[in-house]
């Protein structure tokens, strides 16, 4: 009979492409997905910044004042050091991606004098000097 069954793309709107080729022109869009990819780049620019993502927050103090510029010339404490000294640098690295921490310690414990693989970052008697990454300083 001439009232065959049409096919499926016969019965669609001839003016509507998207449909005809299975697109939905409307789709529900699933934004936590966008979300994760998001955070996901946050952490990895995090991770670059400050190294040490999963430590990052122990770059702030009591007052939850980030770690920075401004803090040069007080004292801190660096982890793996026994001894306390005095923010002397904050800003980036020479060679490698990030931030550094230059701290002059009060007691002969540390790597260097302020110069690392010639690059100067601070003043330090010899042995005085650490660069490290901002979350293993902490202000006293």
């Amino acid at each position: 009979s001439d009232d065959a069954v049409l096919d499926q793309t016969d019965q669609l709107p001839v003016d509507d492409n998207s449909i005809a080729f299975g697109f939905d022109p409307d789709p529900v869009v699933d934004h936590a997905q966008d979300l994760a990819f998001e955070e996901k780049q946050a952490m990895s620019f995090a991770n670059e910044l400050y190294g040490n993502t999963d430590a990052m927050m122990a770059d702030i103090d009591e007052q939850g004042e980030h770690l920075g510029e401004q803090h040069v010339g007080r004292r801190v404490q660096v982890e793996g050091y026994g001894s306390p000294g005095t923010l002397r640098y904050f800003g980036r690295h020479a060679t490698k991606e990030g931030l550094r921490c230059g701290v002059e310690l009060d007691a002969a414990v540390g790597r260097n004098n302020g110069t690392v693989k010639g690059h100067h970052y601070f003043d330090a008697a010899e042995g005085h000097g650490v660069l490290v990454v901002p979350v293993k300083v902490t202000l006293c």
